[in-house]
């Protein structure tokens, strides 16, 4: 290593490498340097390249994407690459932002995960966080029991990565990451890191024609959440009829100010509002119960109380979590 190292450092001394008549002041030479060492690297190692960097013109079409530039940032804007590589991806959202902003990145390969805290050095972001480790497996970023979630998430993750769901188990996944949405594939992990990715992100980005309306904004925003839960519920109804020996003709979602469902035993329907989409899938799935066995018994009397005891041992834990939890109406319960 110390060969290599002092062979590098002679290259620079080469007299015919003479930059200081160089008049590109807003170049950052050095870390370019760097960064077409790493390409040459891969590819003499025969290694993909996309291993350890995302190439320049594709990390300034994702930064231009995501609307960082056009956003208010500052320090404490957070930017997250989940699968940072060297972390040439999230320098270029760094350099596209209006101000100074907060990198993090997780890398799962070590020598990597060194190459990324190299390139932040070299590129002026000393401050920039790099962990390694997996991070469908062990996510290094959390809040407590829960993960961190970022103002703006990018990646170029392993594509169709046959072996993501190792050291994990995706139906008892701690922080809720593919429940909501299904199980990605075995085989095939792009969806896995997707899931992780909207888990991440404190805000979504609503992206719409110039000069539209307040409301109309809304109505996307609603009908964007209505989808989610009409994507989430179906699989929990074909679980739940099986255990629980009755069957919804029909499932409906829609905003409700008062309640989170209700149902219609002569119909054999069930009401959903639109808000549960933005709630923890226990809840859902308590509401979904709640309502399949008002199928069977309409009141909240002795029979009702035993039935949700032998389906849903925790549910009053679950009715509390959801209770704590407002909506429109601050006095909301159920």
């Amino acid at each position: 290593m110390v060969d290599r190292l002092t062979n590098l450092v002679a290259i620079f001394e080469n007299p015919a490498l003479d930059f200081s008549k160089n008049r590109a002041e807003g170049d950052d030479i050095l870390g370019d340097a760097y960064e077409y060492l790493m390409r040459h690297f891969a590819t003499e190692s025969g290694k993909s390249k996309g291993q350890f960097y995302t190439p320049a013109e594709v990390s300034r079409i994702m930064a231009k994407i995501i609307g960082i530039h056009d956003a208010k940032t500052s320090a404490a804007t957070t930017v997250y690459d989940p699968t940072c590589g060297s972390g040439s991806l999230l320098l270029k959202v760094g350099d596209e932002a209006g101000t100074p902003v907060t990198l993090y990145g997780q890398e799962k390969d070590a020598a990597t995960s060194g190459l990324a805290r190299m390139n932040m050095i070299l590129h002026n972001n000393p401050t920039a966080l790099v962990v390694q480790g997996n991070t469908l497996a062990d996510p290094k970023f959390k809040d407590g029991d829960s993960l961190k979630t970022f103002d703006f998430v990018v990646a170029n993750p392993p594509f169709s990565d046959k072996r993501w769901s190792n050291g994990i188990d995706p139906l008892h996944d701690p922080y809720d990451r593919f429940q909501p949405f299904g199980t990605p594939p075995a085989k095939q992990g792009d969806y896995a890191y997707l899931l992780h990715i909207v888990r991440s992100l404190s805000r979504l980005l609503l992206r719409v024609p110039p000069r539209t309306g307040e409301e109309k904004r809304k109505a996307l925003v609603e009908a964007w959440y209505r989808e989610q839960l009409k994507e989430a519920v179906p699989s929990l109804l074909v679980r739940w009829q099986r255990l629980l020996g009755v069957s919804v003709q029909r499932f409906f979602v829609q905003r409700m100010k008062t309640r989170w469902g209700s149902c219609n035993p002569k119909a054999s329907s069930i009401r959903l509002n639109t808000e549960l989409a933005k709630k923890p899938r226990g809840c859902l799935e308590y509401l979904v119960v709640h309502e399949m066995i008002h199928l069977i018994e309409p009141t909240h009397n002795a029979r009702f109380v035993a039935l949700m005891d032998g389906a849903m041992p925790q549910w009053r834990i679950v009715r509390e979590q959801l209770n704590r939890l407002p909506v429109r109406h601050d006095e909301w319960a159920y």
